[in-house]
Formats: structure tokens, C-alpha cells, sequence
């Protein structure tokens, strides 16, 4: 594993990290939801278009202005997460004598939020082992059954073995099933979960920037939170025509000589060799996806933006890196476990090592 991380000193600009995971390193990677049941099929999502409802009881409900919910269920910090994932994060019994060294064993173990899953609709998933009686991950209003999603899933061979693949599936509800659109049920080809993400690099190539727009709800990381409010027109009505405003607007927006918003982003992809590479950074979506495919990344898609990014590390029990306005409690987060273990000391009295135990 290869962790890169640069600092920037421009107003929190320019800070950027990278890892690079490569494909004979990783052991598992789990997708985790807290309470995901209590909150599947509902609609206890914080960013949402208006409804009729929502005007009868006051409610102001747009891109800025995310609704909450007395009976959401609570979210998790990152450690909370891995804990309920029951990676093995604990370090071994078994003691290892290096010289007068003593150490114990703990995974490796990086984390990163992926939120959106649990905020905005157009980002559903799926787990083989159910979230509760259900396999299939979404909320009130998704329009699941009417359109196909970029994925980023995890199959497991028949040893096994994991691998990270980024495909365009289909949902079927009826079924509680994720298929590929010709149809193939992919569980059949060992599918253990699906999360899908907003699609920024397809067969090498950077997709373009009403594509992108068109599988993020959550526009803002389009047109900025200020933007005005005719580029929100897409929300009016949900879902029909949705494509076709989303098109008018972006269309509009680079006609006008408009740059896109600058947030912080966190992107999953993949290699040409299969490796796996996690990226934060300051940019535009457009233009990251063009660095992207740039760089030689085969596949990708957007995870989270602004304080919703970050990286952790389970074995130093703490952040790598994360937006400046970082939210702690998250919705979801994906973690990858590394076949390689890292050592802890045995703790000494009077050392740091002893103070990391507690």
C-alpha cells in the first residue's frame, strides 16, 4: 500500500491524498451502513427535492436546506463503524519477539466515508448478506427500477479471492437482486456488494460533465452552493424529466462561460493492473475526471465531497486526512483490509506505547 498526502497552505486549498492499494495486497473490503435497516425504504434522507407535504407543513427543503428527521437512526464515527464490521481491528494474543521487542499483530485497515449512501437519493446498494430482510439499499422516491447506476462491486472467486470491479448494473427490486444490463443476475458471478457512486471515469475515458451532473443529486458539487436558483430548477419535479433539466443546465452553465464548483472530493477507483486507488482533492469534477483518466485510471466514481471526506487508519487508530470541516458521524463508509498486518508494541510503562492501549 502506497499512502501519498500534501498539505496545502492556500486557505485549505491544494491539500490532496492518495492511496494506492494494489490487487494482490487486499484481503476483504465490506460496505457498512449504520442501521441500515432502520433506515432502508424510508424516507429518513437528509437532501431531498420538495413535496407537496413538505409545503403544507412548512417544511423548506432544497440543496442547502437538507430535512432531519427526530427518528433518523444515528450515525457512526468511523471507529464505531469498523467495530460493528468486526474486522479483526483487535491487536493479536499471539506475541512476536523481535530481538528485546515484543509485539502483537493488528490488521490493516483504511477507511473511507462514502455518505452519500446514507443522504441523497440516486445512490443505492447492495449487500449479499442484507441490510435486515432486504439486500437492496434505497429510499423513498429513488427511481430504482427506471434507470441503470455506475458501481463500484466487490466479487469474490471461487477461493475467495476479492476484486474491486466498476460496471453499470440494474436493480431488481421484485427480485431483491442487482443484475448487469444484459441481464445477468451477479450474484450468480459472486457479487458480495454493489454501492453505487457518481460515474467520473468510464473505459479509461473521462466521462463528460452532464453525465456526471446527471447521477448527483446533490448538484451543489455542480454549480456551487450559491449558484442561482435556475440551476436548481432540476428539483421542481422528481423524477421525470430530470435528465433532460440537468442537460439544459450544465449546458447553460458552460455557454456562460462559468467555471464548475471547487469542493473537496473523494473518488474511488481502479487501475489497469487491478489496483485500487482512493484520491482527495480540491478540484472540479470534470477536471478531475480528465486528470484521472489522465493518470492511467481505467474506472471511477465520486464517494463524497466537502466534510464528508476522509481517511482512516485503524491501525494508528486515527485520521490520515479529512476535509477541514469534517463531520465525524457518518452513514456509510467503505473499508479495505490488507492482507500485510502491522505490529504494536507490547506496552511499556512510562512509553507512548503504553497510552495508545487505553
Amino acid at each position: 500500500m502506497k499512502i501519498e498526502i500534501e498539505i496545502g497552505t492556500n486557505n485549505n486549498i491544494n491539500r490532496t491524498a492518495s492511496v494506492t492499494i494494489e490487487a494482490h495486497e487486499l484481503k476483504s473490503a465490506a460496505l457498512h451502513i449504520a442501521f441500515a435497516a432502520g433506515r432502508n425504504r424510508t424516507g429518513l434522507y437528509m437532501r431531498r427535492h420538495r413535496k407537496p407535504c413538505d409545503l403544507e407543513s412548512g417544511y423548506t427543503v432544497g440543496p442547502n436546506d437538507p430535512i432531519r428527521f427526530a427518528d433518523e437512526p444515528k450515525k457512526l464515527s468511523i471507529p464505531e463503524h469498523i467495530k460493528k464490521m468486526k474486522f479483526g481491528t483487535q491487536p493479536s494474543s499471539e506475541i512476536v519477539a523481535q530481538g528485546s521487542e515484543r509485539f502483537r499483530t493488528v490488521p490493516s485497515v483504511i477507511a473511507v466515508p462514502v455518505s452519500d449512501v446514507a443522504a441523497n437519493l440516486l445512490r443505492p446498494c447492495f449487500m449479499k448478506t442484507g441490510f435486515g430482510e432486504k439486500h437492496i439499499f434505497f429510499f423513498e422516491d429513488e427511481p430504482i427500477e427506471l434507470r441503470s447506476y455506475w458501481a463500484a462491486c466487490l466479487f469474490s472467486d471461487e477461493r475467495g479471492r476479492p476484486e474491486i470491479k466498476f460496471m453499470d448494473i440494474i436493480f431488481d427490486v421484485d427480485g431483491d437482486s442487482v443484475h448487469a444490463l444484459d441481464g445477468q443476475n451477479l450474484v450468480t458471478k459472486g457479487l458480495e456488494w454493489a454501492v453505487c457512486l457518481v460515474p467520473l471515469v468510464k473505459n479509461s475515458k473521462a466521462v463528460a460533465p452532464q453525465e456526471i451532473a446527471k447521477n448527483d443529486y446533490d448538484l451543489r458539487h455542480i454549480f456551487g452552493r450559491n449558484a442561482n436558483k435556475e440551476f436548481f430548477s432540476p428539483y421542481d419535479v422528481w423524477y421525470d424529466g430530470w435528465n433532460e433539466r440537468v442537460d439544459k443546465a450544465v449546458q447553460k452553465h458552460i455557454d456562460s462561460g462559468s467555471t464548475f464548483e471547487i469542493y473537496y472530493h473523494s473518488i474511488l477507483g481502479i487501475d489497469s493492473n487491478g489496483s485500487i486507488r482512493i484520491y482527495q482533492i480540491d478540484c472540479e469534477l470534470p477536471v478531475i475526471a480528465q486528470q484521472l483518466a489522465n493518470e492511467g485510471v481505467i474506472a471511477a466514481g465520486l464517494l463524497d465531497s466537502g466534510g464528508s471526506c476522509a481517511l482512516y487508519d485503524a491501525w494508528i487508530e486515527g485520521y490520515l486526512n479529512h476535509g477541514w470541516y469534517f463531520r465525524e458521524p457518518r452513514g456509510a463508509i467503505l473499508a479495505f483490509e490488507l492482507k500485510g498486518l502491522e505490529r504494536i508494541r507490547v506496552p511499556q510503562t512510562g512509553t507512548w506505547h503504553q497510552y495508545r492501549q487505553r
